[in-house]
């Protein structure tokens, strides 16, 4: 399956997309850059957290990241 990201911001946005996106069926996973920072060692440069959904629910998944005024990647 194809994936396609929809978000990249603040956790706080991705969690809430990822609830939307929940409530309308669409499945979504991220990719957590901060977390990944830490885990590492590394210090924080790139604070943010990606939000992927399947190419075939792009489309959808967009409307909903509107809806919620989020910038789309």
């Amino acid at each position: 399956m194809e994936s396609e990201k929809i978000f990249s911001g603040s956790e706080i946005l991705a969690q809430a997309l990822q609830v939307k996106l929940e409530d309308e069926g669409i499945a979504s996973w991220t990719k957590n850059n901060v977390q990944s920072a830490i885990s590492a060692g590394f210090g924080i440069f790139n604070q943010t957290v990606d939000v992927y959904v399947a190419q075939a629910d792009m489309e959808k998944a967009k409307e909903i990241a509107s809806a919620l005024n989020l910038r789309i990647c």
